[in-house]
């Protein structure tokens, strides 16, 4: 289950009791569970809880809407003040007042989800996919390239799908089925589903930004570009490659322009075109050569899960607290320089701006206590 999620400079995750936090800036991030202005630097840069909103199990960032997958199997999605682009996948209903959570109407049963620019999709138990949203470069995977106001299943996936992941700039996605094969649909090539050649034995995919992949042994590869070949080294830019010098992995992160490996150790490994805000964990790593090989981020605790957004990342600990560095714009412990920092919860919500809260009180956010 993803408990923790980034797109561009915003971040979700699930807390104690399924409750569901966000902070950051940029798409949603800046509206967090209700609007929120820019100048609101003070509740932008610490962690708000989406009120009245429990049991929840994993979270997806749309950049400009939420997923959440209860633990029932419903999905719940809130962020924009329609449906126009039918990323709420609630059809012609109104979404509720103050951006709160809308359940979609007629998922059960799911057991992941994931989220783009206005394209939501959900996976069933019984192994097919669902998607909603916008639908002009086919990412919806009907066959069509129209607009979907609520869920629709793509079509011509033969085996029982595992796993999912939506290209949150370009407008694609891909799943992983039960034999550990990949499909791609999206984009002017891949009206329904088409298998990606050359991956076997797939666990995990995210193509957020970078498409990588996770195996069964737990290596990491990269496949599908065109414009950023990391660290494969690959004379094909389009064939899969292994990420080498990487233990064995459990999880992964693709950011817009580095990725993330989560070790069974705890360890969290980096590595990407820069490290312009310390993205990578590690303020050392500045020639290019240095950043395209993976190595570790010094988090210094044993991570659980990890995410990776707009020149950042976060990753939560096995105490339960939400960890975050790089980009200070999708940090969230009030400051504004680079670095590591420990996320700050909002102990309750206002909508006066910062400096005008007398009874605000910072606390750690732990995730899990």
């Amino acid at each position: 289950m993803r408990l923790i999620d980034a797109a561009k400079n915003g971040t979700i995750a699930v807390g104690a009791g399924g409750s569901v936090w966000v902070w950051g800036c940029g798409g949603a991030g800046h509206r967090g569970p209700y609007p929120l202005r820019r100048e609101d630097a003070g509740l932008r840069c610490r962690a708000v809880q989406v009120p009245d909103f429990y049991g929840a199990v994993a979270v997806a960032h749309g950049l400009d809407h939420y997923v959440a997958l209860k633990g029932d199997g419903t999905v719940w999605t809130w962020g924009k003040s329609s449906n126009s682009s039918g990323a709420l996948g609630i059809g012609d209903m109104k979404p509720l007042p103050k951006y709160a959570p809308n359940q979609v109407p007629g998922l059960t049963g799911i057991v992941a989800i994931d989220a783009a620019i206005n394209v939501s999709m959900a996976l069933k138990s019984d192994g097919t996919v669902w998607a909603w949203g916008h639908n002009a470069s086919y990412n919806l995977g009907d066959g069509t390239r129209v607009r979907r106001k609520s869920p629709v299943q793509v079509q011509g996936l033969t085996k029982k799908i595992t796993a999912i992941s939506i290209r949150t700039g370009a407008p694609y996605a891909v799943a992983a089925d039960e034999g550990g094969e990949v499909w791609a649909w999206g984009g002017r090539a891949r009206v329904k589903p088409v298998k990606t050649h050359g991956l076997r034995n797939i666990v995990a995919v995210d193509v957020s930004t970078v498409p990588i992949a996770l195996d069964k042994d737990g290596a990491v590869w990269e496949f599908g570009h065109r414009v950023n070949p990391y660290t494969t080294e690959m004379q094909d830019r389009y064939a899969p490659g292994k990420v080498p010098g990487l233990p064995k992995i459990i999880a992964i992160a693709s950011g817009a322009t580095h990725c993330l490996a989560l070790a069974e150790n705890g360890e969290v490994w980096s590595w990407g075109r820069d490290n312009r805000a310390d993205q990578l964990g590690d303020a050392k790593r500045r020639k290019h050569e240095d950043c395209m090989k993976p190595a570790l981020a010094r988090t210094g605790c044993f991570c659980v899960a990890i995410a990776a957004g707009n020149a950042y990342s976060t990753a939560v600990g096995l105490d339960g607290h939400a960890l975050t560095w790089g980009n200070k714009l999708g940090r969230a412990d009030g400051k504004i320089e680079e670095g590591f920092a420990t996320v700050w919860g909002h102990a309750f919500r206002t909508d006066i701006r910062r400096g005008q809260d007398p009874e605000f009180r910072p606390f750690i956010l732990f995730l899990f206590r």
